[in-house]
């Protein structure tokens, strides 16, 4: 961008007061200008824009204040949406969010066999149409979010490797564009739940982050400063004590203790049943010792992990979210014991690896951020520009 340009300057001051008023929740034209340092006149115009396109309202006077009292503004919920779809290998989440964020429709079904990408891209379409074709105001949905487990090239909207599925290089943009009417942008699940964090979250941006999305695979993503690094790890893969067989094959991979297609395979095989889902077999561990075992072990494996990724990139905190990140305080305290047992005299004192606070909706609100960042707030670009000018 060209920061000479007036109409330039112009549209990133828009975006900051919109930026602004949706972070604050509540905020007046005078904290505008206190807050972002722009004068009164032009927060005035812009303002008086945002509230012409119906993007923000008015919200009330500020009570208790000396004097005239100041009007508050607040984003206007309902003004646009997004159509949100999070794509895991056994459940995909599909929502529509507003313009805070909120989930106005929320649906959750099993993810099929896709037998290729155009399948795939099969199955967004039609799921983004039943959700769109219930909804009251599909006119205003500015675009389709979606995230997936796979490694993404964000730019080009390109599938790099999804070894999942078994594909590789797959343009889904480009084959999503072909169905659908609506902006489409995709990127890798973990990434787009860190950005989540960031947005609904409680993380201090601050602190570099490492983010765990501990699911049925299992990935990461870091956070330093404003930027996501690259999540193409294979912190899944990292060695642990415990020497069960990887889907790689190998033995003594990460995944292979803890990822929740490991222990969905050996709970039916403590079980011997064929079917129980790893939810169902976490519910029944805490009758069964040998569940119990299971789930311990796969506890005393992540916090084996955590500690050797945070040796090496030593963040400020660490966030497991994902699936089964919903397990009790106790495996916690264990991921966190063992944690402190592996990790550097540094690190542990300075570190205690936290629960993610979005639950079981950090999939499908990392969707969300997507879309809101992507098609109206344009955040991670506004970062990136203060980044690069420190007068900014």
């Amino acid at each position: 961008m060209i920061f000479s340009d007036p109409k330039t300057a112009r549209t990133i001051n828009r975006l900051r007061v919109l930026n602004c008023i949706h972070q604050s929740e509540t905020i007046s034209r005078a904290g505008l200008s206190r807050e972002l340092v722009i004068n009164k006149v032009s927060i005035s115009e812009i303002v008086e824009g945002l509230l012409s396109e119906g993007l923000i309202e008015e919200a009330g006077k500020v009570s208790g204040a000396v004097g005239r009292q100041p009007t508050l503004l607040r984003i206007c919920k309902q003004a646009y949406y997004v159509l949100c779809l999070d794509i895991g290998l056994k459940n995909t989440v599909l929502g529509i969010c507003n313009m805070t964020g909120d989930l106005v429709r929320f649906e959750r079904s099993p993810t099929p066999d896709f037998l290729d990408p155009e399948d795939l891209a099969d199955f967004i379409f039609e799921a983004a149409q039943k959700l769109t074709g219930r909804f009251r105001s599909p006119e205003r949905i500015l675009g389709c979010a979606v995230t997936i487990h796979a490694s993404i090239d964000t730019e080009k909207g390109v599938l790099l490797s999804a070894p999942d599925w078994g594909w590789g290089n797959i343009n889904l943009v480009k084959l999503m564009r072909n169905r659908f009417l609506l902006p489409v942008i995709i990127d890798s699940n973990v990434r787009s739940m860190l950005l989540a964090e960031r947005w609904f979250g409680n993380i201090n941006l601050e602190k570099s982050v490492f983010y765990i999305n501990w699911g049925q695979k299992i990935g990461t993503a870091h956070m330093s400063g404003n930027s996501i690094l690259s999540v193409n790890s294979e912190f899944g893969h990292t060695p642990v004590s415990k020497q069960s067989t990887c889907f790689c094959g190998k033995s003594g991979c990460l995944e292979a203790s803890a990822g929740g297609w490991s222990l969905q395979e050996q709970g039916n095989t403590i079980l011997g049943t064929f079917d129980e889902t790893v939810r169902q077999l976490y519910i029944r561990s805490e009758k069964h010792p040998g569940l119990t075992a299971l789930f311990t072990d796969a506890a005393v494996s992540m916090g084996q992990a955590a500690a050797t990724a945070a040796n090496i990139i030593n963040p400020g905190t660490i966030i497991i979210g994902g699936g089964l990140a919903a397990v009790e305080d106790l495996y916690f305290r264990i991921i966190n014991e063992t944690f402190s047992l592996f990790a550097a005299p540094r690190t542990r004192s300075s570190l205690l690896i936290v629960r993610s606070s979005l639950g079981d909706r950090a999939g499908i609100l990392g969707a969300a951020s997507l879309g809101l960042n992507a098609f109206m707030y344009k955040r991670t670009q506004l970062d990136t520009l203060a980044a690069a000018d420190s007068t900014f």
